[in-house]
């Protein structure tokens, strides 16, 4: 995931980490499934190709790349139905199922807000120490 792009020049992995970090933060304060909300934070992305190259599919990149991710995490990794949630509809309301859970909505607005934050190098700095914070505890 830390070599390919995602938005601005934030890579897929540290677009991932700050999602996940986030949505961890928030579900632990209101009393969610904050375990959940990270793991499925950390791998609501891992479609694992640069979609701004070539995409290994037809179509477009939001609407195909949450059930790529969910494909990929659930050949790794064992998921609950809430991290499955969490992976499949992150790109709500764009792939038009709503969110099942509370967590899956939070991930789910964090990623867009995380998402815009890169995209316009809003706050760059600041993201990018909470990152380092974390990748060196």
């Amino acid at each position: 995931m830390g070599r390919y792009m995602q938005h601005g020049k934030v890579t897929c992995l540290e677009h991932s980490l700050y999602v996940s970090y986030c949505s961890y933060l928030i579900c632990r304060r209101l009393g969610f499934d904050y375990r959940s909300a990270a793991r499925g934070g950390l791998l609501h992305d891992f479609f694992l190709y640069d979609w701004h190259k070539k995409k290994p599919y037809k179509g477009l990149h939001g609407l195909k790349h949450p059930y790529i991710a969910l494909k990929n995490a659930k050949k790794y990794f064992q998921l609950n139905k809430l991290e499955q949630d969490i992976i499949s509809k992150h790109m709500w309301p764009l792939t038009i199922i709503p969110p099942r859970y509370w967590e899956t909505l939070i991930v789910n607005i964090l990623d867009k807000y995380c998402a815009f934050m890169e995209t316009f190098n809003i706050g760059e700095r600041r993201s990018i120490n909470r990152l380092q914070s974390l990748l060196s505890f």
